[in-house]
């Protein structure tokens, strides 16, 4: 009894979970939909674009082949790759612009202390170490969460839960 009485529980608070995830994912899509871009910070754009392709080529080298032959495999070419990445760079920046205005509009921030006590976190839960990771990746975790985009996703489950909450209220 008293274990259904638990799994009643889990469930009832997973189904919760999960409504209010399509709840929040609602209120995300109509605040993009209402959103334009005026001008996206090109400096921005240009360092994600290039972080984008330099680990593409990385990928591919570790493999040990070449972008050419990557190329040639998939039926594509640079020019169509760099449009893809310049494509998802712009709805990146575009989707942090967002984050960011309702983060200084309502105060949010992800401390020094949040941003590492999840990279901590993320590496015990793997059971790995930095220098574990830099040698299993060849990269170091604070360069890999900051090309990943950590500290903006983190802001953006900051603003969302803000989100949520004025979803509530109306």
């Amino acid at each position: 009894e008293e274990y259904e009485k638990s799994v009643k529980a889990d469930l009832k608070a997973e189904k919760e979970e999960t409504a209010k995830e399509a709840v929040m994912q609602a209120l995300w899509s109509e605040l993009v939909d209402k959103s334009e871009v005026i001008k996206y910070p090109e400096e921005e754009l240009n360092a994600i674009q290039a972080a984008m392709k330099d680990s593409l080529v990385e990928q591919i080298e570790s493999t040990g082949s070449t972008l050419e032959d990557y190329l040639e495999s998939q039926k594509t070419d640079e020019k169509t790759i760099d449009k893809q990445i310049k494509d998802y760079a712009e709805g990146r920046v575009f989707n942090e612009m967002i984050i960011y205005t309702i983060a200084r509009a309502e105060n949010l921030e992800v401390t020094d202390k949040e941003y590492n006590d999840y990279i901590d976190n993320m590496l015990e839960s793997s059971g790995i170490d930095e220098k574990t990771f830099e040698d299993t990746y060849g990269v170091t975790i604070d360069d890999y969460c900051e090309r990943e985009g950590l500290r903006p996703a983190l802001l953006y489950n900051k603003v969302m839960e803000k989100v949520f909450e004025y979803g509530k209220a109306k």
